[in-house]
């Protein structure tokens, strides 16, 4: 069997029964976790043929499949209320994490001296015709962080990722994706036209929760000495071909997170009629049980399992680079503290459109037997027994001396109001109601009024979006940024929004270590509000700096410690560009004299310093403009 090494000092040999032991409790422990959840499969289930709008025939098919005798009119139809709630829900939730136009985050990077030293920031610029400075600065940090940000954004489509890990929380009541280094096909522009080149970045894509097992384990759930770290499982169909491929290009470096493969072991395996073998990944920690020697602790694991008529067989062992789960899980609402599965408003949906749609199919049969009920007849009428019996009709005459009875099955208006009471009942308890659907309420409501109703139905999908911003998205950003640099190893040309122009980006340019600020879809709303208070925090310097000039020398207060302490408050990342140091003369003296904000030749005494002076802090200047 292979060595694997645990550490970078020494090596291990595992022998074949510790990689039998680690195959069979990766198999068992995926079949008890999908065993503790089999009922809400079948929830989940039924919910899929929901959305999909397939309605139930079963009832009207005996043993053998056939439809049974007398049944074959009966109506077969499934309402859209689930595939109505999860558009409508997915596209509010849209609405208000991203925006149409304007940033959904801002970028807090750290500003190190190291990262000084090793940044110029005019060689960071393409071309000469681009408004943006030459100096270095924490306003320029986070603007390129956030700009790069935005480039791993819009190759890997994000926004299209998350609208699915949504979609999967509303149904299912828990989302799952991951975060990983990717090789993604891109295009530049050269002299001959665009061109493709491959490169890889960290990117974000939503996975099913179908097909993955969250950790459930008692000592996980419950944090009691939590010493194993969770691990979560998921598993599909592949066929043997494409892992064979997979582990000849890939390596057998345990430590490199693509690598840690095992050619050998793929020997000998059947892919079955169709060529497919199940695999199953489990990442997370791993103890291995030993009987005469320590057991064995295998932290930040990622093994591929392959199941196999005789055995489980390993093909793969490899070791997380990173100290935390690639796997990012979202519930929408959990309700049981010894479960990581969450609920759904379309779980709680689902026996409403049950019962909604059996009594629509209900309605429609009285309808069909109301219009042409069941008649009763003499058998025996010599007319009737010409004509095949009694033909219901407008203005049909029957020539026949025996009376007729009509019998009236089913009460219409009763079914009716049973139906409209359960899609009441469905819109109260998922939230959708009538505003979110865009009907309109009655003409005497005000506007104020018809958007308060609005809001209100949205309330539950506000909280989802901002438990969303505020850890799951938060979570993918720190991951992508923290892969960044280990991937980033390139110099490319980024478009920067806030500068309107393309940055050449390498790897030295990203900064060490950054925070980010998830606002959705309320970015350009706050950009503006922040923009409106930078302009009056401004005009209030200005003032405070006439004050400045007449006070002269002797005057206690630190007019410019005031001034920073105002355009700090406002949000400005860096104001020490603002001031310029005074030389050659006495406080009080130079700064009016010689350039300063409340001199001849300052912003205040030259109008043109003082457009100067707003473009340089990105007010109305080209491709800045607020």
């Amino acid at each position: 069997m292979p060595e694997v090494s645990l550490d970078r000092d020494k090596k291990r040999r595992f022998d074949k029964r510790d990689f039998l032991y680690i195959g069979n409790f990766i198999v068992e422990e995926k079949g008890r976790r999908k065993n503790k959840r089999k009922d809400m499969e079948t929830q989940w289930k039924e919910i899929d043929r929901q959305i999909a709008m397939t309605p139930k025939t079963e009832f009207k098919r005996g043993k053998n499949g056939e439809i049974k005798e007398g049944m074959a009119w009966m109506p077969e139809k499934e309402l859209p209320l689930q595939a109505q709630t999860l558009e409508t829900l997915c596209a509010d939730a849209r609405r208000q994490q991203f925006p149409d136009n304007g940033p959904w985050f801002r970028a807090h990077s750290l500003m190190s001296d190291e990262y000084l030293r090793r940044v110029e920031f005019q060689s960071l610029i393409s071309g000469n015709e681009n408004d943006v400075p030459i100096k270095i600065n924490q306003d320029n940090a986070d603007k390129l962080t956030e700009g790069v940000m935005g480039f791993v954004h819009e190759t890997g489509n994000l926004f299209r990722q998350i609208d699915t890990y949504n979609a999967e929380a509303f149904k299912y009541g828990t989302s799952v994706g991951r975060v990983r280094p990717v090789q993604k096909l891109t295009y530049v522009e050269t002299a001959r036209g665009m061109a493709p080149e491959s490169m890889i970045l960290p990117m974000f894509f939503s996975c099913s929760i179908k097909n993955t097992l969250l950790d459930d384990r008692p000592f996980y759930v419950l944090h009691e000495g939590q010493f194993v770290g969770p691990a979560e499982i998921s598993w599909k169909c592949q066929p043997i071909a494409d892992l064979m491929q997979a582990a000849k290009k890939g390596s057998n470096d345990p430590y490199n997170e693509d690598g840690g493969w095992m050619p050998g072991q793929l020997k000998g395996i059947d892919g079955g009629k169709d060529g497919n073998v199940e695999v199953i990944r489990w990442e997370g920690d791993l103890l291995v049980p030993r009987s005469s020697t320590e057991d064995i602790f295998i932290p930040n694991a990622i093994v591929l399992v392959v199941v196999s008529e005789s055995e489980p067989r390993i093909v793969r062992l490899a070791f997380r680079k990173k100290p935390w789960s690639s796997y990012v899980a979202n519930p929408y609402h959990l309700e049981d503290v010894k479960s990581p599965y969450g609920t759904s408003p379309l779980m709680k949906g689902e026996p409403l459109q049950s019962a909604a749609t059996e009594m629509f199919n209900r309605l429609m049969q009285a309808g069909i037997l109301n219009t042409e009920p069941c008649i009763q007849y003499d058998p025996e009428d010599p007319y009737f027994v010409a004509e095949g019996g009694p033909v219901i009709e407008p203005r049909r005459l029957w020539g026949s001396n025996s009376k007729i009875e009509v019998h009236q099955i089913g009460n219409p208006e009763a079914l009716m109001q049973a139906y409209l009471t359960c899609v009441q009942h469905y819109y109260d308890v998922t939230g959708v109601n009538a505003p979110r659907l865009g009907a309109q309420t009655v003409s005497h409501t005000t506007a104020y009024a018809k958007e308060v109703e609005a809001q209100r139905g949205q309330s539950r999908t506000v909280d989802y979006v901002s438990s969303m911003l505020a850890d799951p998205m938060s979570r993918i950003l720190d991951m992508q940024f923290a892969y960044l640099k280990d991937v980033w190893d390139e110099t490319r040309d980024v478009w920067i929004p806030d500068y309107g122009g393309f940055c050449r980006i390498m790897n030295d340019a990203i900064p060490d270590q950054c925070v980010f600020e998830i606002f959705g879809s309320a970015g350009p709303a706050e950009k503006r509000a922040r923009v409106q208070e930078q302009i009056q925090a401004i005009q209030l310097a200005m003032q405070i700096d006439q004050l400045k000039v007449q006070a002269g020398l002797g005057q206690p207060l630190d007019y410019e410690a005031i001034q920073k302490l105002i355009l700090k408050e406002a949000d400005f990342a860096d104001v020490d560009f603002l001031f310029t140091a005074n030389t050659g003369a006495p406080q009080g003296q130079a700064g009016p004299t010689q350039g300063g904000p409340g001199g001849p030749g300052g912003a205040q005494g030259n109008p043109g310093a003082q457009v100067a002076a707003l473009q340089a802090l990105g007010f109305g200047s080209a491709g800045q403009g607020a």
